[in-house]
């Protein structure tokens, strides 16, 4: 990737806004929206505003799908692991990596669905409330791929050729 005063620019202001809203939260979860931001702002070069404008519907619907995937599969590990069937939480994880894989390729979503995917699944798992817990990442994540989108749409990428 070629330097880009646009991509700097980008990145120091939808960094800037997640940031902010992090630290105005006072709650550690809500690092995602930064990450997020961060992960869905880096977009190549491309060829019009529409092509922005479909990357930018593809990434919200990988967020989605990664969150929905990602919450299947937490509630497919808490219950077997609360019913004791331990054995079978690694299948359920492979699996859900399958799926989160397909939607991947799919989609040319990058990595955010698998990503997003293991951090609703995983991260709350020990909570007695970790459904709530796993929510509030998935609106996290969500908040986080909106504001990147925003700042990709408010500083778009450098045309190509």
């Amino acid at each position: 990737m070629k330097f880009s005063i646009r991509h700097l620019f980008r990145t120091a202001l939808a960094g800037t806004i997640a940031s902010t809203i992090h630290l105005f939260q006072h709650e550690a979860h809500t690092i995602l929206i930064v990450i997020s931001t961060l992960f869905v702002i880096q977009v190549p070069e491309v060829k019009s505003r529409l092509e922005i404008i479909q990357i930018a519907i593809d990434r919200i619907i990988s967020t989605g799908i990664g969150v929905a995937i990602g919450l299947v599969g937490y509630g497919l590990i808490y219950y077997n692991v609360r019913d004791g069937n331990l054995e079978i939480v690694s299948i359920i994880i492979f699996i859900i990596f399958m799926i989160t894989d397909f939607f991947q390729q799919v989609t040319k979503s990058l990595t955010i669905i698998n990503i997003t995917a293991a951090i609703i699944m995983l991260v709350s798992i020990q909570s007695s409330a970790a459904f709530e817990h796993a929510l509030s990442r998935a609106l996290d994540i969500i908040f986080g791929a909106v504001i990147g989108l925003s700042c990709v749409i408010l500083i778009p990428p450098q045309r190509s050729s």
